[in-house]
């Protein structure tokens, strides 16, 4: 079955390189909101600017 990424999963997960993920622990936090309503949940999302090419 061909499914569009939407369809195939309920969540994106997006961590950094030295993040541990208990999975079990994150859909217990997760299950109370609903899949289809886009969401940001975390702790610094939007607060650090990334540097571009040149280092601004």
């Amino acid at each position: 079955m061909n499914l569009s990424p939407d369809k195939q999963q309920k969540w994106f997960y997006i961590a950094g390189c030295d993040t541990f993920i208990l999975p079990h622990h994150l859909l217990k936090r997760l299950h109370g909101l609903d899949y289809r309503q886009p969401i940001r949940i975390g702790g610094h999302w939007g607060q650090y600017i990334c540097p571009g090419p040149n280092g601004t």
